[in-house]
């Protein structure tokens, strides 16, 4: 059978198309099989000529980053991302930023206010210093948050500390702001926190649980709480081990759970919560936690 030249030429320009789609396809498949998979794999685009090949590579310790709360509010207006930004004016808000006795410079931050709007940026100075700039009128300072980061290089390994966590910062009563009358905004503190080195990851059901962590320069005493839920990243409730009014409290560690009357349930996971106390039994650290994940888990049956 004869095919005319414009039939000829459909087919051509058919099995053209078909091709290319073919090969788009499977080469998404392939970057999503790459991607998806446990093995380490390179994709490159433009040809081996712009590799880089070197001759050796060293593993470094990557450094710690911020270790404390970023962003915080109080009040009605739970959340900031969504909240409008206020405009800058002729009056200002200052505050600072101390860590361990040092100001805090190159921290990037913004404050909540009237529980409505977020304020623009500021950043700390050589003296830990910030000054948000707002039109002249009635504020009051709903919350904070910080460029993650910006506060990641500057307070590396750090977290805030127990003093301003435990609703310090909520103490900025209501100002009237001019230009010549600036209004007082957050001092915001921040300590190492306290180390907690076991357990971490599995503990045999029915073998004796033992809190350790490093002493923190300062503390007499440390009081401990473990928070327990039924799965690693549970966003449910937390149940805690402890009432809260009578956590125990050691000179140092290591920390029986089970001696100190602590009941831990096989299958579920826990996060250790540990505050340093000095002589006059006030906070001035704590460990890093993150309660949603759990830092161990009690296995489900005891070792044979």
């Amino acid at each position: 059978m004869e095919i005319s030249p414009a039939k000829l030429t459909l087919i051509v320009l058919a099995s053209i198309i078909v091709g290319i789609a073919i090969a788009i396809v499977s080469f998404f498949a392939w970057m999503y099989m790459a991607v998806s998979s446990d093995t380490p794999a390179t994709i490159s685009i433009g040809g081996a000529a712009k590799e880089k090949t070197v001759a050796s590579i060293s593993l470094e310790q990557v450094e710690p980053g911020y270790l404390g709360t970023s962003n915080m509010t109080w009040g009605e207006r739970p959340h900031l991302h969504d909240a409008p930004v206020l405009a800058e004016g002729d009056a200002r808000i200052v505050g600072t930023a101390i860590a361990s006795g040092r100001p805090v410079s190159g921290l990037r931050l913004r404050l909540a206010l009237n529980r409505k709007a977020k304020s623009a940026w500021a950043v700390t100075d050589k003296d830990g210093r910030y000054e948000i700039l707002v039109p002249s009128g009635r504020y009051e300072v709903s919350g904070f948050e910080f460029d993650s980061f910006a506060a990641d290089k500057v307070l590396a390994g750090m977290i805030m500390h127990p003093s301003r966590m435990h609703f310090g910062m909520r103490d900025v009563a209501a100002m009237d702001v001019a230009p010549d009358r600036p209004g007082k905004g957050i001092e915001f503190l921040f300590t190492p926190p306290v180390v907690v080195t076991d357990p971490v990851g599995e503990v045999a059901s029915g073998t004796p649980v033992l809190l350790r962590w490093k002493p923190y320069p300062g503390a007499t005493d440390y009081r401990v709480q473990l928070n327990e839920t039924p799965g690693r990243h549970h966003v449910g409730s937390v149940a805690q081990v402890f009432p809260w009014e009578a956590r125990p409290k050691v000179k140092s560690a290591p920390f029986d759970v089970a001696a100190a009357g602590g009941s831990l349930k096989p299958g579920h996971y826990y996060s250790i919560q540990i505050e340093a106390l000095n002589e006059k039994g006030e906070v001035i650290s704590e460990n890093s936690t993150n309660y949603r994940l759990g830092q161990f888990k009690i296995a489900e049956t005891a070792n044979k």
